[in-house]
């Protein structure tokens, strides 16, 4: 049987320096790793962001089990708060494949086509999304409800991406 993908083991030298490099912006990310990789092999690099991945994944899930905790302490039926959508970085990555060409003007600010958003970082609503625009299907806006909690307007963002997927096929 597999190991899940939450596993992960980081050295205590490893977490320390990625204390450092973990609230820093992308630039400064990638000069901390540079060093990092100066003074370690290639395989030390890679091995770490395999752990870190692992580490990411195991955040996510914590995540999840704490809103289902809080869900289910608010008064929310287990089954049903174990059903929330929240980000994984499987939906994270399928976000990045659904913004990719996509120019967030004009996108709600919660848009799944919109880079880094809850939406965009969701499995369920990115895989839906994806479905739905391989299907050429509408997909609705999240962020604009009637009053029987019913979307009321198409997704800008799907509507820009459904235009680009014509274009290069054109």
């Amino acid at each position: 049987m597999s190991k899940p993908a939450t596993d992960y083991a980081i050295a205590a030298a490893d977490a320390k320096d990625l204390l450092g490099i973990v609230l820093a912006p992308a630039d400064i990310r990638r000069q901390a790793l540079e060093l990092y990789l100066a003074r370690n092999s290639l395989s030390a690099l890679l091995d770490l962001f395999a752990q870190l991945l692992g580490m990411a994944n195991a955040v996510a899930e914590n995540c999840r089990a704490m809103a289902e905790l809080i869900l289910i302490e608010e008064g929310m039926h287990p089954h049903t708060a174990e059903k929330a959508n929240l980000p994984t970085m499987f939906g994270a990555l399928q976000g990045v494949l659904l913004a990719a060409g996509v120019d967030p003007r004009g996108t709600c600010a919660s848009c799944a086509y919109r880079l880094g958003t809850p939406a965009n970082t969701s499995p369920i609503t990115t895989t839906e999304a994806r479905h739905c625009q391989s299907e050429l299907q509408k997909f609705f806006c999240h962020a604009e409800f009637d009053e029987a909690g019913e979307p009321i307007k198409q997704c800008v963002g799907h509507a820009k991406a459904l235009h680009l997927q014509r274009e290069t096929q054109a």
